[in-house]
């Protein structure tokens, strides 16, 4: 697809994108965007047009903003951003905070003013921010002032790095950048991007190696509220979003800001996101929306057994690790309500297979959400059926077991998974079954006898769950299963 004429200055991303034959076919048909578009915009001005004026948009740090407040302080930032600091269209801005309404603000007032984002998240040290720094060819760092040790030197050591700005993430303005935006206009005529202008760079873990960057245009932000947050969580303004995920990660970035912001609902941030937090917001602000992984559900779980109140919370997304299906059946028999299993990933920037509220199965990850395709492919990216199987290995120790597995080659992971079992096992037999639409992600269920006699090659995870049920394991890190890295 031919990109439209871009609004930056800098072109750095625009430059850096794959090359045309190397990019995705977007598949546009259900997504109706005008070619200039900016995503700061659409989440705070265009929402004051649309009448959300006086809705609560943010909570943290002991207050509230409306949208009218987010989109005054947000044009306040801009201009300060422009006019004090220099930034220009496609310049890389970097922010380095926790989850508070601050960092909304500043991601949100330097995407209006062209800039392309890279959220970063306090956990990352000099040696990461630097890597980052550097690849990106970072040329503002937006840095709560609590966290600026990490950065405070940083432009003596990358020559890209023209200015490191501290904000006040406590939300009191005694800082730098707040300071100047204090005197700046509430009005800010937002740079007009293209709807494929990189708005986002989002970095991978680096797991396997140096941290790779994503990019992500205006549209794509749009695009996964207008998909996923409307279709399957059915998102209203009288929704109140609580959750775990730093806003660094796209995962958190879409649920705990983007997907609130477009529809007009209200996203509560916790710089401590532990379960017990997050059950206290919940309580407290009878939150209807939560995005955390299973083990934090868990935690949820026996709290409602000890007689707290979560019964605000009409969508439960898991994601981050596979739902053990006892999680899953134990939610939706205390609250009639099933937990949205999902997988995502920073590439395709959130949530692109799920479960829905009508439409669910445990175990499984679900069916492609809205603008997403998905296919089972082998080693030569040919398709290898239509729609998953369910493998049954039907005599390991004993035990049934059923093996799901849909991301990887199935015939060498499941051949694979056999030929490893055989050494405890040499009877050991594999059987293939066409089960429904439904897609799986890789996961193996087995009981406890079968941990303890494979010879520590499982993990178990949820300890409470150790009688005859299956129970959801994952397999250990440090081990040496030579065919499973290979496809990894």
């Amino acid at each position: 697809m031919k990109l439209s004429p871009s609004s930056h200055i800098d072109n750095f991303a625009r430059e850096n994108l794959p090359e045309e034959k190397l990019q995705p076919t977007y598949n546009l048909k259900d997504f109706k965007y005008p070619e200039t578009l900016n995503v700061g915009f659409e989440l705070t001005d265009a929402m004051v047009e649309k009448g959300f004026g006086d809705n609560i948009a943010l909570i943290g740090n002991g207050r509230r903003r409306t949208y009218k407040e987010l989109t005054d302080w947000t044009n306040r930032l801009a201009w300060a951003l422009v006019e004090n600091y220099d930034v220009k269209p496609g310049n890389r801005v970097l922010i380095r905070s926790a989850n508070n309404p601050a960092m909304v603000a500043c991601w949100l007032a330097a995407t209006k003013a062209g800039a392309v984002v890279v959220n970063t998240m306090p956990l990352l040290r000099k040696k990461e921010l630097s890597e980052i720094i550097d690849k990106a060819e970072i040329s503002h760092i937006l840095c709560d002032a609590r966290l600026i040790e990490e950065v405070e030197d940083s432009s003596k050591e990358h020559s890209c790095l023209r200015f490191v700005i501290p904000f006040d993430g406590s939300a009191n303005h005694n800082s730098e950048l707040d300071k100047a935006a204090l005197e700046k206009s509430i009005h800010f005529e937002t740079n007009k991007t293209s709807w494929d202008d990189v708005a986002l760079l989002g970095f991978t873990s680096g797991t396997t190696g140096s941290p790779k960057a994503t990019m992500h245009f205006h549209r794509d932000l749009l695009i996964i509220a207008d998909g996923y947050a409307k279709e399957v969580l059915k998102v209203s303004d009288t929704d109140i979003f609580v959750g775990s995920p730093p806003l660094a990660f796209t995962f958190g970035l879409g649920g705990l800001a983007i997907f609130p912001l477009r529809f007009g609902a209200t996203a509560t941030l916790l710089e401590d996101a532990s379960p017990p937090n997050m059950i206290d917001i919940i309580q407290k602000y009878k939150a209807t929306v939560c995005f955390t992984a299973p083990t934090a559900y868990n935690i949820m779980l026996k709290a409602m057994n000890e007689g707290v109140d979560l019964s605000s919370l009409r969508a439960a997304v898991s994601a981050g690790e596979t739902l053990p299906a006892p999680i899953y059946k134990d939610l939706l028999k205390k609250t009639g309500k099933p937990m949205l299993d999902g997988i995502g990933a920073t590439e395709l920037l959130h949530i692109f297979i799920s479960n829905r509220f009508d439409d669910h199965k445990e175990s499984c990850t679900g069916k492609p959400v809205l603008g997403y395709q998905a296919k089972i492919v082998d080693d030569d990216f040919m398709e290898t059926w239509v729609g998953p199987r369910k493998a049954v290995i039907t005599k390991f120790m004993g035990t049934e077991v059923e093996v799901k597995s849909a991301w990887v080659s199935p015939h060498v992971f499941l051949h694979g998974l056999v030929e490893h079992l055989r050494q405890f096992d040499s009877d050991v037999e594999l059987s293939m079954q066409y089960e429904d639409e439904f897609l799986n992600f890789v996961g193996v269920y087995v009981n406890e006898k079968n941990i303890e006699e494979s010879g520590g090659w499982f993990k178990k995870q949820y300890d409470e769950y150790d009688d005859n049920e299956l129970d959801f394991l994952e397999f250990v890190e440090d081990i040496q299963v030579d065919w499973l890295d290979e496809l990894c």
